[in-house]
């Protein structure tokens, strides 16, 4: 099992909490949700991904993104099962101090 540590700041976590608390959803439902949704849509997630990376002016994130669409232009998750995806995605996370 993999840790996923999320920092945010205070105000931005009080806001998830309360509309988490309305949803009736946990931090790690949804969290899995999310994961899951990277996996199961890697280009969608991928786009959306470089376009945070660019409104907050994030070059890694974007290049990285970039670097992965020459390789055979598809993603890097493709083909590896859920648990494997998510603790590679954990891995880079964590290579990228995000």
């Amino acid at each position: 099992m993999e840790t996923i540590i999320i920092e945010m700041p205070e105000e931005e976590k009080d806001k998830l909490f309360d509309i988490l608390n309305r949803l009736g959803l946990t931090v790690d439902q949804v969290t899995d949700m999310f994961l899951r949704w990277v996996i199961d849509n890697p280009d969608e997630a991928g786009r959306w991904l470089k376009n945070c990376a660019i409104d907050n002016k994030n070059p890694a994130i974007a290049a990285m993104l970039d670097l992965q669409d020459e390789l055979k232009g598809k993603s890097v998750m493709t083909g590896l099962d859920t648990e494997e995806a998510i603790m590679d995605l954990t891995k880079e996370i964590r290579r990228n101090g995000r």
